[in-house]
């Protein structure tokens, strides 16, 4: 293993790592870039209380590394803090602190490597209204196609009882990001909704299993998981659920980090579904824990949570 002490590095690289790792803010490594459509964000019918919102992260400040190093699975970088200023459809600035991995093999003296790039990241946007905190997750895969993203931010003061969710990277660059996604207000009727789950991990990115559900309509049913983590736990958790409840489809999306071995705790947005599940919003927190499952082909079984309130603002309801 490489360790790159921050201050010795960052004397003798200043210029290079900078352009490197404007990742956090500008989405992706100098050499990557993408664009897409802005009506890319067409994959959630949006009810009346979910607004689509279109924002732009410019790079104001980067500040060095906590601690970077090399070692034989990447690039690990942590707590790289950073200021932004936000436009668009919400106005202000933003700070952050972000943790990346990047994926080996890769070369130790010009910090680059050829596998995805991975970064999770603390975000706070603040605004005239109030603030909006919570995590971003952003991964780069070359060959994959488009980047992907997931962010929810939960409003604070004034934005108290609404969440921003991130879910599309429009275009970057090596000193600015765009992105789009809905907020999520709340409206009536008003319902609390408790989600616990067990699946079984059959690899790093699937699980399946079945979940139980109290809320306005208490349901179970199989539960499908998609998992996007990177090579080490600092890099946090996105989670793609697909419940497949007695009542309908519904789908959800949630973001956590490491709390203790094997545990992680953070928030979720549910995205509607079909037939008693359409237009079914929502938000709350989540918590996770890894186990060994002797149920389990492969050992191991995710157990979890979700609590929070929906807000039923759609169409059927």
């Amino acid at each position: 293993m490489l360790d790159v002490p921050t201050r010795r590095y960052w004397s003798g690289r200043m210029a290079f790592v900078v352009l490197i790792l404007t990742t956090i803010s500008s989405g992706g490594v100098a050499t990557a870039q993408f664009a897409a459509e802005p009506e890319a964000s067409d994959d959630l019918e949006v009810p009346g209380n979910a607004s689509p919102i279109a924002l732009e992260f410019s790079v104001s400040e980067v500040a060095a590394p906590d601690r970077l190093w090399v070692d034989e699975r990447g690039l690990h970088i942590r707590n790289l803090a950073g200021i932004d200023i936000v436009s668009g459809d919400i106005t202000g600035t933003a700070t952050s602190s972000t943790n990346i991995g990047w994926t080996a093999p890769c070369n130790a003296e010009t910090l680059t490597c050829r596998g995805a790039q991975l970064s999770f990241q603390e975000l706070t946007i603040t605004d005239d209204t109030g603030e909006w905190t919570g995590y971003v997750q952003l991964l780069i895969e070359p060959g994959a196609g488009a980047d992907r993203l997931t962010g929810i931010l939960v409003g604070r003061r004034g934005n108290t009882g609404q969440v921003l969710y991130l879910n599309k990277v429009v275009e970057r660059s090596d000193t600015s990001l765009a992105v789009v996604g809905y907020r999520i207000d709340r409206a009536k009727p008003v319902g609390g909704v408790n989600l616990t789950s067990e699946a079984c991990l059959h690899d790093a990115t699937t699980a399946t299993g079945g979940f139980l559900a109290s809320h306005p309509a208490d349901d179970s049913g199989p539960l499908q998981l998609t998992l996007t983590r990177g090579i080490d736990a600092a890099l946090g958790l996105a989670v793609a659920a697909r419940f497949e409840g007695q009542h309908g489809t519904m789908e959800g999306v949630a973001l956590e980090r490491e709390t203790t071995a094997g545990g992680s705790s953070g928030h979720f947005v549910l995205l509607g579904g079909n037939s008693s599940y359409s237009g079914y919003l929502g938000f709350g927190r989540t918590g996770s824990q890894l186990v060994e499952s002797d149920s389990c082909i492969g050992g191991y079984a995710l157990h979890s949570f979700w609590i929070g309130e929906v807000y039923l603002g759609g169409a059927g309801h």
